[in-house]
């Protein structure tokens, strides 16, 4: 199927002049075009194209609509064959869906949009000349806005091409046949993509005896309980503002827009429904969202005291869990926002109060605070408390209780217990209304149940669904026809805003999908952390905080905090830090070796699997990438222990699946299948320099070699799990510190270290092997302090046969020039130089090679030489061993001159020596 995202741009980009241009030939008259009707024989043009409105109408025959409308009528093609064609006319790339969902009222629906789109076209141009316009203008509405909204009048006449059957389908007319809205202004209504599916009509008039607005009835694209009044408009302003104005009617609506709010959404009635605040629900992301009430006067501002208006309370209701709620104060000469316009003042200046304070304020007047019952004030600190329950944020949550419990005359530990309360009965609720409503669902074709299933040694419990038979649940006397019914399983993983149900728009259409991805076993609870974490959280000591002490102990001893203080440790938190609060972000394999019994390591992946639960899974390296790996399907954190990879294959499957975005998956007997890919890897081996075949420049691994634990807790992985909630509570509150830099986010630099080359080392062929050996070796044994060895080809042939053996007599020069610039990508001087290099003594001696120490000698010489640098060769650990501390700092000096090559190597050699 066709993306949403397509259909959007497809939208965006067809201009109606061009599109008809391709069958007609269009003449300029004012604004707009004519032409001779390409649906109908005439000679006198009726046939009119507005730009502006990116409609077409024929005045004779009634055809009208946008461009998708006019390729549909002129060709004949479906809806997404006409997607397709004007995608292909303005170069736009078509995205499609996976796996298509069959709709038996798809068709249907397509039908009712087009004739929706017919109607409106019809409508707006009419309006021009028309009592409408008249009545608009006299409201201090400007074309302009009426144009932007598509505001029309309907003259009783109609697209005679449409059939009466079509516009039965959308509730445009009635029993008689005759349009809903004869004369009346019409103002479009819209889904949240765009698409016409429904009218408002408003009399010319006020009378008595008729209704003020008429509007459509619920259809097959139209549902006025799930709809908000021009919310396709206003997506990208809400998005933007972080802040969404709500207010009753079209006309209020529209009066915001002209005013340049154009955050702003209508409920088009009186009372906010759940599917509205769901919609609102939409825009609630990282920064809390900012509501602004603005329903009529009658309804919030002058009304009686000590009663509360049922819509304003009902919204408040539904809306104050997603962010701050305020309302606005009118003037005393405006009921509305359509009367602001009018009079000329700006909603910018109006007064905002706390909805929420708005409410207890006016309630607990003086003279209702002298005649209310004690069970009536009782009742009221409920309805407040109940409203304060519905906020995530405790700190806010604690504001409102300091701030208002003078005012509902009670303590603030009294109303706090009381808010309490009401949270523990709506979270109560919320689990029994989602146990009871999916506890039987069907996901396309199937059916499952849930069931628990109960970790022993975590404590936790996990949510699954189990395929069932159909012929068993009704057996069972289950209801098949009224289960829950979704269009397929998906897998969007996400913890700290998990959602069981997905709904997507698709052509006007919403699916609701079900998330494979599961939540995760344990919540985050959350506690006081420190005030030195609060303001350095990067540098903090996090084995001081109580609650995670076990886990701030184990992490600082896998990442090597004694050796390498904060280095690696960061990094080591970001990385669990990004698999909790970005699951989809991919990451560096996280590589733990060591050849020591007793390190953690398998500790370490215990802790994975209970705090991912069913998202992570243990697995063999030989099932990476091989053939019936569907248990790995949809999982966050792979994780492998024991890994051994002599024949280098790992490596190159890991390639792809660490950056991957998608993944094929086999089970037995089954079709392999596409599924999306977020893989983290673990791995744990007791092989430090072998576990893995490794490039030379790999920047997939993050390689940590683990020491034995010196003093074992009892019982400590019992001790991790019990910390399991408040780790994640910290790490949502810690967050990232490291700067992404990277698409596996980390710059691979940050995770260079001695296991990491010594992987790399391991990985090379036996030549690479021990010359690396050999130039180590003559930096070490002759303890020569200098940044760069020059040697010709001819002299390194001579130095490795004495080193590597008698098997090397054979090979030439040049095998060895190839091998280290080549292979190991030294730089060869192609002119000869004259330099000062080393020559080793003794080096045909038998017992060179076991000496602790080698002899050399300094000689002017001239060859074309190979440069071997010594960080190349040496690890920054192993300079600082070696040369005492006055050599050691010399060559700092110089290396460091050379540039950004060396800076990583320059750092771990200062930090070793400003730590000796």
């Amino acid at each position: 199927m066709i993306t949403d995202n397509t259909i959007q741009t497809v939208r965006d980009a067809a201009r109606i002049e061009d599109v008809v241009t391709d069958y007609v030939t269009l003449k300029k008259a004012g604004t707009s075009f004519v032409a001779c009707c390409p649906f109908h024989d005439e000679k006198t043009p009726s046939f009119s194209v507005s730009p502006s409105k990116g409609m077409f109408k024929c005045f004779g025959c009634g055809a009208g609509g946008d461009a998708i409308t006019f390729i549909m009528r002129k060709t004949g093609k479906s809806y997404p064959e006409t997607i397709k064609v004007l995608a292909s006319k303005y170069g736009i790339e078509v995205e499609e869906t996976a796996n298509g969902i069959q709709d038996l009222d798809k068709d249907k629906k397509s039908k009712a949009r087009v004739t929706a789109s017919t109607l409106q076209a019809h409508f707006a141009l009419t309006q021009k000349e028309s009592p409408g316009m008249k009545y608009w203008q006299d409201r201090n509405f400007k074309p302009e806005t009426l144009d932007a909204f598509g505001v029309g009048y309907c003259d009783g006449s109609k697209p005679d091409h449409v059939d009466k059957s079509d516009f039965e389908a959308i509730g445009a007319v009635n029993e008689g046949g005759n349009l809903t809205f004869y004369k009346r202004t019409t103002i479009p209504i819209h889904d949240r993509t765009g698409n016409v599916i429904a009218w408002g009509g408003r009399a010319l008039q006020e009378k008595k005896d008729q209704a003020k607005y008429i509007n459509s009835p619920d259809s097959l694209i139209y549902s006025k309980s799930k709809t908000l009044f021009n919310l396709h408009r206003a997506s990208p302003y809400i998005h933007q503002k972080q802040e969404v104005w709500i207010v009753e009617g079209y006309a209020d609506c529209m009066a915001l827009w002209q005013m340049d709010i154009r955050n702003c959404v209508a409920i088009c009635g009186t009372a906010l429904t759940p599917e509205q605040a769901s919609e609102i629900k939409r825009f609630n992301g990282d920064k809390s969202l900012r509501i602004i009430l603005a329903f009529d006067n009658e309804l919030t501002g002058e009304r009686k005291k000590g009663q509360v208006a049922k819509a304003f309370n009902s919204a408040l209701e539904l809306l104050v869990e997603f962010g701050e709620v305020q309302m606005v104060n009118y003037p005393k000469s405006a009921k509305d926002m359509a009367d602001l316009l009018k009079i000329g003042v700006s909603p910018s200046e109006l007064e905002r109060q706390d909805a929420i304070k708005f409410l207890a304020e006016n309630t607990c007047t003086k003279d209702w605070i002298v005649t209310a019952s004690p069970v009536a004030k009782a009742e009221f600190q409920d309805v407040i408390a109940r409203l304060l329950a519905r906020i995530k944020k405790d700190n806010v949550r604690t504001i409102y209780i300091n701030d208002l419990c003078t005012t509902l005359g009670i303590s603030a530990r009294e109303f706090d217990k009381v808010v309490k309360g009401h949270r523990t009965e709506q979270e109560t609720e919320e689990k029994n209304r989602v146990a009871n409503e999916y506890r039987f669902i069907k996901v396309a074709d199937d059916y499952y149940e849930r069931i628990i299933e109960h970790d022993i040694f975590t404590k936790s419990n996990q949510v699954i669904y189990r395929r069932r038979k159909r012929q068993e649940l009704c057996t069972e006397g289950v209801e098949i026809s009224r289960l829950p019914k979704f269009s397929d399983w998906i897998c969007l993983p996400s913890h700290t805003d998990y959602q069981r149900i997905i709904e997507i728009e698709h052509e006007g259409e919403t699916f609701r999908f079900f998330n494979s991805y599961q939540p995760l076993p344990h919540k985050p609870r959350e506690f006081e952390l420190p005030d030195g974490f609060k303001k350095d959280p990067a540098n903090f000591d996090y084995e001081q905080i109580p609650e995670i002490r076990h886990t701030a102990a184990f992490y600082k001893h896998i990442f090597d905090y004694d050796r390498y203080r904060n280095r690696y440790l960061t990094l080591g938190w970001d990385w669990l830090a990004l698999c909790y609060l970005e699951p989809t972000q991919r990451l560096q394999a996280l590589c733990l070796v060591s050849a020591e019994e007793g390190t953690g390591k398998s500790t370490f992946i215990n802790l994975m699997l209970a705090i991912f639960g069913q998202n992570a899974t243990k697995t063999e390296a030989s099932r990476i990438g091989g053939n019936f790996n569907a248990m790995a399907g949809g999982k966050l954190i792979q994780c492998v222990e024991e890994t051994k990879d002599e024949k280098g294959g790992i490596e190159n499957k890991l390639k792809d699946l660490i950056t991957a975005y998608e993944k094929v998956v086999e089970a037995k007997h089954q079709d392999a299948k596409v599924v999306k890919s977020f893989d983290k890897y673990v791995f744990a081996s007791n092989h430090e320099d072998g576990f893995m075949k490794v490039g030379t420049e790999t920047t997939r691994f993050a390689v940590m070699k683990v020491r034995a634990i010196k003093d074992k807790v009892p019982d400590f992985e019992e001790k991790l799990y019990l910390e399991i909630p408040y780790l994640l509570y910290f790490l949502k509150c810690r967050k990232v510190i490291t700067k992404k830099e990277d698409r596996l986010y980390f710059n691979p630099k940050l995770w260079e270290n001695e296991a990491l080359l010594k992987l790399r080392h391991a990985s090379k062929d036996q030549v690479q092997q021990i010359m690396e050996e050999l130039l180590q070796s003559i930096w070490l044994r002759c303890e020569i302090a200098e940044p760069v060895l020059y040697f010709s080809s001819q002299y390194l042939k001579l130095l490795m046969c004495a080193y590597g053996g008698k098997s090397y007599e054979q090979k030439t020069p040049v095998y060895f020039q190839n091998a280290a610039t080549k292979d190991m990508r030294m730089n060869y001087r192609e002119i000869p130089t004259s330099k000062e290099t080393i020559e080793l003594t003794g080096i045909h001696a038998d017992a060179w090679i076991n000496q602790e120490s080698w002899a050399y000698e300094k000689k002017k010489a001239k060859a074309r030489f190979i440069e071997f640098p010594i960080w190349k060769f040496c690890t920054a650990e192993e300079v600082f061993e070696n040369f005492n501390t006055e050599a050691a700092t010399e060559l700092l000096r110089i290396v460091e001159g050379v540039g950004d090559e060396t800076k990583d190597w320059c750092e771990r050699l200062s930090f070793f020596l400003a730590n000796s």
